[in-house]
């Protein structure tokens, strides 16, 4: 269980959003993939468990590993295919629908990594953190899409969020 908990924060922490008129950056550095986006510098440790409240069976651990694997080959097509695989499986956990949301997100998908941000929101259940992690997605997508409004209305949904903020 506690690979399984690392394999999840490393590919957390590996989806970082990039600055404005920047496309998005796929980190491959295993120091990279250790640190948190600043915004996120609070927490120093995210595992499954925490974000989706649930434990996950031996063969989503495997499809996550196979999908981290594959992200850090920049093989993001194979990596989002095994995630949606394991969402196949287990389809109401929030955390793989935010893991989907950031590959689209760097694969310059914007619409695509709102919409699964947006599905991740509607399963957490009350956890404000991953409810943070989507809202960010949401805004820095909205920001590489010119729509400046949108990404402060997402910004301050992550702040509400990120400050305990209630469901």
């Amino acid at each position: 269980m506690k690979k399984y908990a690392v394999l999840c924060c490393l590919f957390l922490v590996s989806c970082t959003s990039s600055g404005p008129g920047q496309r998005p950056v796929v980190l491959t550095s295993a120091k990279a993939m250790l640190m948190l986006p600043a915004s996120l510098s609070s927490q120093s440790a995210v595992s499954m468990e925490r974000l989706s409240g649930e434990k996950m069976t031996p063969t989503i651990t495997s499809l996550l590993e196979h999908a981290l694997s594959q992200y850090q080959q920049r093989e993001l097509d194979g990596a989002g295919a095994t995630v949606e695989r394991a969402l196949r499986i287990t389809p109401r956990a929030p955390a793989l629908w935010y893991f989907l949301s950031r590959i689209r997100y760097v694969q310059n998908n914007m619409e695509q990594a709102i919409q699964l941000a947006l599905r991740s929101n509607s399963f957490t259940k009350g956890h404000s953190y991953l409810m943070t992690l989507n809202w960010k997605t949401v805004a820095a997508a909205k920001r590489q899409q010119g729509d400046h409004a949108g990404e402060q209305q997402a910004l301050g949904r992550a702040q509400f969020y990120e400050s305990g903020g209630a469901q």
